[in-house]
């Protein structure tokens, strides 16, 4: 077994959320353990984005205890789901276009030289290297925006890792890839994630 596999880092218990009159998510229970991949399927409202928006702190539940690795909430704030490694890559993609695949990995925490200026040279080593890793196909040079659906769904991936996530969850992501490369273009990225967050991270 590799390390960490099949510790339990999220559980779920009674989890319940309504709008009105509608119940989103009633009771819901969920395990997760470490190197585990679960796909949740269901009709629209039955509730998958509700729970996805609980997990990475964006609504709150009206019932119901949320542990993540060890440690029991009633909800999560958006940085608390952070802090955790909990990151969430929906479908509309959240990448700046016009700036390279390396710009985009370190968007907002940039590799700089000691006068505070971006060092671009260390940058591009890391993101290739991050990229790599993943075994994922994609220069770290290119714009974002002559990348494909499926190549820029698996850049966000690579920018989840590049800050730590130990929980990722994805959301509607599949229907662009698969209508480009098939219902396989997404399988060896997950793979790869499950080992890297597997070998890389204190889980």
């Amino acid at each position: 077994m590799k390390r960490n596999e099949g510790k339990e880092i999220l559980v779920i218990h009674d989890l319940t959320k309504t709008f009105g009159d509608t119940v989103a998510l009633d009771h819901v229970e969920f395990r997760l353990a470490a190197g585990e991949v679960h796909c949740l399927v269901g009709e629209n409202g039955a509730g998958k984005s509700t729970l996805i928006k609980i997990l990475s702190g964006a609504e709150r539940p009206d019932k119901g205890t949320i542990l993540v690795f060890g440690r029991e909430y009633t909800h999560l704030t958006p940085e608390q789901s952070l802090e955790l490694g909990i990151a969430t890559i929906y479908q509309d993609v959240e990448l700046v276009g016009s700036l390279t695949v390396a710009d985009n990995i370190f968007l907002g925490r940039e590799v700089r030289t000691k006068w505070g200026l971006v060092n671009y040279k260390a940058q591009n080593r890391r993101a290739r290297e991050l990229i790599e890793s993943m075994n994922i196909d994609m220069p770290e040079t290119a714009l974002v925006e002559s990348l494909s659906p499926a190549q820029q769904q698996s850049l966000q991936i690579v920018k989840a890792l590049q800050i730590n996530a130990r929980i990722m969850i994805m959301g509607d992501i599949v229907k662009s890839c698969v209508s480009e490369t098939g219902a396989s273009s997404l399988n060896s990225p997950v793979r790869q994630l499950v080992r890297f967050v597997l070998l890389h991270r204190q889980i």
